[in-house]
């Protein structure tokens, strides 16, 4: 797939960057770090003894049923019949031990104003998030920011886009962005503001009803609407833990940097 003619710099090594590479990072990354077991790939019981069937007799049935709790089991009852931990919610069927929320509940909104500081630097968003204003544009959007308001790490920022959603969480201490814009405080007690954000970009379509086309300006976001919007919220501990390993691995990722022709 890949030009072994290409090398990477990874650790102080120079290495061909191909399959099998990449593999080995991501492998030794879930192994050493997380505490995942490596099994080679002819020891792993299958279908068959073709080593390209893909299918895992041991894993496959429970995985069905857990994923899609409304599939039959065996006495044709659905899965959650029978003793699987789910509970109906507003959100829709989620694990017994986690909370259904509507988003008011952990979100308040924020109107802080930047006034007379001098010191506060001008972010927009985007589609990808929240970032400073310098290095999307050129164009001051006022020759005063006094009445921008204030968003500080871990706010959650809606853009005034229609046609996409425009919105990300505050990575940096603190920012102002246009007054048009949509400011909440997350209350990181409920719910991780970062595993809100991935969860909002994994499930587009879920929040995309948020943005009320053909507005005006300033009335994008529905704020009814986002306050009653009903949303899954695992345990806190759960929530860390796969915020930080993706972030892991997209380290992992980002630090195959120099790449040589």
């Amino acid at each position: 797939m890949f030009d072994n003619k290409v090398t990477i710099e990874y650790a102080s090594v120079s290495m061909p960057m191909n399959e099998d590479f990449y593999e080995q990072v991501i492998i030794e990354h879930l192994r050493d770090e997380h505490g995942y077991e490596y099994l080679h790939g002819p020891d792993v019981p299958r279908t068959t003894p073709d080593y390209c069937d893909v299918f895992l007799p041991a894993v496959l049935p429970s995985s069905l049923k857990r994923i899609n709790p409304s599939l039959p089991a065996d006495d044709s009852l659905p899965y959650k019949s029978n003793g699987g931990a789910l509970k109906e919610t507003d959100y829709g069927i989620i694990p017994e031990s986690w909370e259904c929320m509507p988003m008011g509940g952990f979100l308040t909104v924020r109107t802080d104003k930047v006034g007379d500081r001098e010191d506060i630097p001008v972010y927009s968003t985007t589609n990808n998030g929240v970032f400073p204003r310098s290095e999307k544009f050129n164009k001051a959007l006022s020759s005063s920011n006094s009445k921008n308001k204030i968003i500080e790490q871990g706010d959650i920022v809606f853009g005034m886009s229609r046609e996409i959603f425009n919105f990300g969480v505050m990575k940096e201490a603190i920012g102002s962005v246009s007054p048009a814009y949509h400011v909440y405080y997350v209350n990181e007690q409920i719910i991780n503001a970062e595993f809100l954000e991935i969860f909002m970009r994994y499930c587009p379509d879920y929040f995309r009803s948020l943005i009320r086309p053909g507005t005006r300006e300033g009335q994008v976001l529905d704020k009814a609407e986002l306050a009653n919007r009903p949303v899954m919220i695992p345990p806190l501990a759960l929530q860390t833990a796969f915020v930080l390993i993706r972030t892991q691995l997209a380290d992992s990722v980002m630090n195959l940097t120099k790449v040589e022709n």
